[in-house]
Formats: structure tokens, sequence, C-alpha cells
């Protein structure tokens, strides 16, 4: 009974300094990419955490795109009548789990897209301006998704 117990406690501790590390899911898997701020906004917490809470929607957009593209990435260059039945089925299988999984990812970006209408009427134009600067991440992580996915396709399953 010890010996469940202690390897237990093992176990948390093992999941909880996982679960802790300091780099979000989208960085482990597509690289780091720092947190923007503009020097322009550092007195607006509404506006720090909108660009916060946005780049977490898109960090979480991106690992859904990697996580698609690294289950079936070998089939891209595949045609419709080169595909085996399996991997129709494979296809079938990421094509839905992104569905699934874009649709809480897009009411997220539904409603930052609403907090960003409200803070345009609160900030000056030089305001607006760095934050649409800062907001650059989604075409950050695709670019980092673009590069990972040039490799040779056997590479793909990494």
């Amino acid at each position: 009974m010890k010996k469940l117990t202690y390897l237990l406690l093992i176990g948390i501790v093992a999941v909880s300094l996982t679960a802790c590390g300091g780099k979000n899911k989208a960085d482990n898997k597509l690289g780091k990419l720092e947190l923007q701020i503009p020097a322009e906004l550092k007195d607006k917490p509404e506006a720090i955490a909108f660009i916060k809470g946005m780049n977490e929607v898109v960090d979480d957009y991106a690992v859904l795109i990697d996580n698609a593209l690294s289950d079936v990435g070998e089939l891209a260059g595949k045609s419709e009548e080169e595909l085996s039945m399996f991997e129709n089925i494979r296809l079938l299988k990421a094509t839905g789990e992104i569905a699934i999984g874009a649709a809480p990812i897009l009411v997220k970006w539904g409603e930052y897209m609403e907090k960003r209408e409200s803070l345009n009427k609160q900030l000056t134009t030089d305001e607006l301006y760095a934050m649409e600067s800062s907001l650059k991440r989604l075409e950050q992580r695709m670019a980092q998704i673009e590069n990972k996915y040039k490799k040779d396709p056997a590479d793909i399953a990494d």
C-alpha cells in the first residue's frame, strides 16, 4: 500500500511540474513567440488583457492545426484517387477533429472581436496602431506551421 501511495505521489508531482511549465503548447510545438505589448499600451490594462487573451486564442488555433497536420501530413501530396480507404478515413477523422476543436475557438475569437470594437472607441490612433501591430501572432503562428510542414513529408509525424 505504501508503494502505491508513493508512486501516486510521484505521478502527481510529475504531472504538476509538467503542467506548470513556463511555455504554452504552441510554444512547445512550434517555437516560442514573445508576447509583444507596445509601450503605448502599457498603461491600458483592458488592452493588455485583450492582447493576452487573443494570443491564447491564436495559439489554441495553431495547436489544433498543427495536430491535424501531424496526423495526416504525409497525405498532403496525394490526390484523392491515390488515397486508400484507410487514408480517407484518417483524413475524414482529422477534418472532423478540426471542426469540433475549432468551434469553441471561433466562439472565443468572436468574443474578442467584440471586445476589440469596444477598445477601438477608447484608444487613440497611435494606441490602435500599436495594438494592431501586436496582433500579428496569427500570421506568425501560421508561418511557423508552414515552415514546419515544408519539410519532407516523411518528417511530419515527428
